[in-house]
């Protein structure tokens, strides 16, 4: 069974020696049917082809051993946190090994070539010509070889760099993706040209006619290789782009906690910029999440000191409120204020905004109404009193509906008054609701300018029923928030 770490370099090793073995066909069929070498002379090109590659493959076996030998670990071991330092190991080496190729391949060929022409005793003139013309047709060749280990070691890498799972490289040069494409256009365009002016030379040079076939030959090579190249390059972006598109997709219709999730860095191009760009933007807003989190935590609990139980049995009324739940800092405000032994006054509303503005408006409201409810009066006049203080202290944007109460246990007697949209109604139970006492209020809200008088209304309730007073039409949510009293028997 192969080791976990090892199956990158078994990869890596199909790819070195799949390119080489293309390479070292293409030279034979090269130097046999466009240089013309003889029969023996191909053969011997073939082995020192067969040697040169051998020694390329067990270079860039080795190279890849020492430099990804980090990498290798770190995916055995399954780690969750990734160094900076294995990104750039894998993002750097599909350029190292194009330089690997295109070095050690053009010093090989020249060193064989300057053999085989010393060793042929040609003339001073003659071997520095051949050996110029070598020289170019050599380092043409290993740029396509380098550039075909590029292309299938990105396409390979970029995986595992995806897996590292890193999210922020701030100390990354990034490159552009028209490089690679630039490079493998110039390549290519060098090969085909270099190939033509040689062949077109030694055909003149012979004084032997130029076959047309020869040069398709040369042009279908060098378009198949340069598509090839191009389209590995091009389709290694576009499915990093995809997949970074399609991750963002993804993120769309997930919940919170995911939806800040931060995507991968694959490369170095323009994906890894749009990923590290969104990567960064994401954790900003982690950081705003978190603040607003904070706030509504400290809001929640400011309000959950300020706010009653809501569930309260009085001595002649059992109270009940429903609202949002307090720690999510809604904007809900509710209270219950005992005016004598018999007399409560009864206060439910909202507030249009969440978090610590909101609660800091809230406590005011609570604070000023308990004061003002003490002070005597009617529902009206108290929601009066209360308008003219905040008609212009509001915060812009955060109208206040609230509704008020005054229940006597004694008598039975309800008078509410209500700024906004509210509706009060009553119900024995067995009757259901009476339609004959009921009331509804569609008043401006509190912070916006009067309009008018607050209209009072009045219902009995006997022992045993009981009333809802809610806040309704734009703004509620679900009947929320209301109040439902039930006037009990004195015992």
């Amino acid at each position: 069974m192969i080791r976990a770490d090892y199956v990158l370099l078994r990869k890596l090793s199909t790819i070195f020696i799949s390119i080489a073995a293309a390479g070292g066909g293409g030279t034979f069929l090269s130097n046999a049917y466009i240089s013309r070498f003889s029969r023996e002379e191909a053969w011997i090109s073939a082995l020192a082809a067969v040697i040169g590659y051998s020694g390329l493959l067990i270079i860039l076996f080795a190279y890849a051993y020492v430099r990804l030998g980090p990498v290798r670990r770190w995916l055995a071991m399954g780690s969750k946190g990734s160094p900076a330092g294995l990104w750039n190991r894998l993002n750097r080496f599909p350029a190292e090994a194009f330089v690997i190729v295109a070095a050690y391949g053009t010093a090989v060929s020249q060193l064989a070539q300057f053999i085989r022409s010393r060793s042929a005793g040609a003339a001073e003139s003659d071997f520095w010509l051949e050996y110029g013309k070598s020289t170019l047709f050599n380092l043409s060749t290993m740029l396509l070889l380098g550039l075909a280990h590029y292309c299938l070691l990105q396409l390979l890498l970029r995986r595992y760099a995806r897996k590292l799972q890193t999210t922020e490289m701030p100390d990354v040069r990034f490159y552009t993706f028209v490089r690679p494409l630039a490079v493998s256009f110039c390549c290519v365009v060098a090969f085909a040209g270099i190939r033509i002016i040689w062949y077109a030379y030694d055909r003149s040079a012979e004084g032997l006619p130029l076959e047309i076939g020869v040069f398709m030959t040369i042009v279908l090579a060098a378009a198949g290789l340069g598509t090839v190249l191009f389209v590995t390059v091009a389709r290694v972006f576009f499915k990093e782009l995809n997949g970074i598109v399609g991750e963002l997709r993804r993120l769309l219709h997930k919940p919170r906690e995911e939806l800040l999730r931060s995507i991968p860095l694959a490369a170095g191009d323009e994906t890894g910029k749009l990923a590290s760009a969104f990567n960064a933007l994401q954790t900003r807003l982690n950081l705003e999440y978190e603040q607003m989190e904070k706030d509504v935590r400290l809001a929640g609990g400011v309000l959950r000191q300020l706010l009653p139980e809501r569930e309260l049995m009085l001595p002649s009324l059992a109270v009940s409120f429903a609202v949002q739940d307090a720690g999510e800092a809604t904007g809900d405000l509710y209270d219950a204020i005992p005016l004598d032994e018999d007399r409560t006054a009864l206060v439910v509303g909202s507030v249009q905004g969440s978090g610590m503005s909101a609660a800091l408006v809230i406590s005011a409201l609570l604070v000023l109404v308990r004061a003002e409810v003490r002070s005597g009066g009617s529902a009206g006049d108290v929601l009066e009193r209360l308008r003219s203080h905040f008609t212009d202290a509001l915060p812009a944007g955060m109208p206040a509906a609230v509704g008020l109460c005054m229940v006597d246990a004694r008598t039975g007697a309800v008078e509410a008054g209500a700024l906004g949209d509210f509706t009060l109604c009553c119900s024995d139970g067995a009757r259901g609701i009476d339609a004959a006492q009921s009331a509804s209020w569609n008043s401006p809200l509190l912070g916006y300018a009067p309009a008018g008088p607050i209209p009072p209304a009045y219902i009995s309730v006997e022992p045993g029923s009981r009333f809802v007073f809610a806040r309704s039409g734009e703004g509620a949510s679900k009947g929320r928030p209301a109040v439902t009293a039930e006037l009990r028997h004195r015992t």
